[in-house]
Order: structure tokens, then C-alpha cells, then sequence
């Protein structure tokens, strides 16, 4: 695992090779099973309407389960890495041990399929990109600095979430899925 640590455009984190390979597997596998179930509305709207994305928030799969969830399992161990210790190299990460709850979806990418450009309504959103098949495009480009930074499979990208971002259209040769995203939001609710 690496972690690194970037101030330009703006303060955001990378950790390279996270997962295990076989937590990998089984984190696609058990995203490869999951059904389809209708998002909130606001979610219904901008995402269900995009060419060839499959957005399911694993927090609604699993709502009175979360334990038979390896996706869930698997990112919940990020706390134990004690990020906020990193807070003199990423100001942001000090919020983490702030925060008391988070949502986690996962959006399926095959050819054709982007995702517009928006800012998350979280304080951190944590980032992690899974590639399947051979792919172009499909880079998280932020608008507002002309910015794409540099993500692998297997690795980490955690940012402020009020920065605005977009993925670009995946370009692909291959059926059916070729990109899996598991996107966690991390939240301060005070009542």
C-alpha cells in the first residue's frame, strides 16, 4: 500500500493498492450478484437516465444486513488506517474521525458510460475505482481545475466532496461491465 499525498489543485489523498486480491474478488463478485433496486429519487433521476451506468447503494442492499456485505467490510477497515494522523499533509482527513455516518454506492460502467458532473453533499467522499476489463477513458475529471488525477485500479481517492467532478465516457471493446466504482460518503449529522 501506498499513500499519497497531494496539495495541487487542491488537498486530496491517493492510496495506491488497497485491497487484497482476494478481497478483490470477492468484492466483484459480490457486486457481479447484486440486483438492481431503484435509488432515491434525486439519485433516480440524475444517474438511472445515464447510457449504460448501473448505480446501487449498497446502503439500501443491506440495510438491516450490513454484515454480509464484503463491499461494506472490505472499505470499512479505511478507519483503521488512522488518516487523520496525515493532517498536516491533507487538512481535510482531520475531519474524518468527525464524521458519524456515511452512505456507499456502487456504479457499474460498461461502454457508452460516464457520469455527469456534480459535487457530493458529504463532507470527504472516498473514491475506489475497480477495472474489470481493458478500457479507455473513463478518467474523474474535476471541472472547476481542469484537473484529472492519477487513478489506478486498486487505489484510493479521497477528496473534499464539495469539489465538482464527472467521469468521462468509458470507451471499450468488450460486453457488459468494465469498470465497477464504490463511492463512500462520510457525513457529519448532528441530530
Amino acid at each position: 500500500m501506498i499513500i499519497e499525498h497531494l496539495k495541487y489543485p487542491f488537498y486530496h489523498t491517493i492510496i495506491y493498492n488497497y485491497f487484497e486480491d482476494i478481497e478483490i474478488q470477492k468484492i466483484v463478485n459480490e457486486i457481479d450478484n447484486i440486483e438492481y433496486q431503484k435509488l432515491d429519487d434525486r439519485h433516480h433521476t440524475q444517474l438511472e437516465n445515464k447510457a449504460g451506468s448501473v448505480p446501487i447503494c449498497l446502503d439500501n442492499v443491506y440495510s438491516d444486513r450490513r454484515d454480509d456485505s464484503q463491499v461494506l467490510f472490505s472499505i470499512s477497515n479505511i478507519i483503521n488506517l488512522k488518516l487523520e494522523q496525515y493532517v498536516d499533509k491533507n487538512p481535510f482527513l482531520g475531519y474524518l474521525p468527525m464524521t458519524n455516518t456515511d452512505l456507499t454506492y456502487v456504479q457499474k460502467y460498461r461502454n457508452g458510460s460516464h457520469y455527469f458532473a456534480h459535487s457530493d453533499t458529504s463532507v470527504l467522499t472516498f473514491l475506489y475505482p475497480i477495472h474489470l476489463k481493458e478500457f479507455d477513458g473513463g478518467q474523474l475529471y474535476f471541472t472547476d481545475h481542469n484537473y484529472t488525477p492519477r487513478l489506478e485500479h486498486n487505489s484510493i481517492l479521497i477528496f473534499p466532496s464539495y469539489k465538482t467532478h464527472k467521469l468521462k465516457e468509458i470507451k471499450s471493446k468488450h460486453d457488459g461491465f468494465v469498470r465497477y466504482s464504490i463511492n463512500q460518503r462520510f457525513f457529519i449529522q448532528t441530530c
